[in-house]
């Protein structure tokens, strides 16, 4: 295999990491925001998914929308400021940092398979939610 069949290789295999990822990240987004809409959310977790869902659905960066550092700098506060006590009863806060982590983390060393997992293991905790919230138990 030349260096250049192995360059496409790796280049395919991180498309399809991203695409993957993103695949995921719109789920999460579709989901949460669904979820914020039939569960007693606190105000501050209705700001956070929001907040995500403006990088999740492309509309940073455009006409009048913050650039990714600012946006990604603002859900780390909006995702640290729920590590609090106060909020460690709620399944919705602590999904938020695990996405206010995930995001902070792919910020830096762009996405790699674990961040794939991540992003999966979260929307499966958005469904378990989503399950136990239609059936009353929220």
């Amino acid at each position: 295999m030349s260096v250049n069949e192995a360059d496409e290789i790796d280049e395919a295999y991180l498309d399809e990491l991203d695409r993957q990822f993103f695949t995921n990240i719109d789920a999460i987004t579709d989901s949460a925001l669904s979820l914020l809409t039939i569960r007693n959310a606190k105000p501050k977790l209705i700001r956070f998914f929001e907040w995500f869902a403006r990088w999740s659905r492309r509309t940073i960066n455009g006409k009048g929308e913050p650039d990714f550092p600012t946006w990604l700098a603002r859900l780390t506060r909006m995702s640290n400021s729920m590590k609090k006590k106060r909020y460690a009863a709620d399944p919705m806060a602590g999904i938020a940092v695990m996405i206010g982590d995930l995001m902070d983390d792919i910020a830096y060393v762009g996405t790699k398979q674990q961040h794939v997992d991540r992003s999966l293991e979260i929307l499966g905790l958005l469904k378990n939610l989503s399950e136990e919230t239609s059936q009353g138990n929220t």
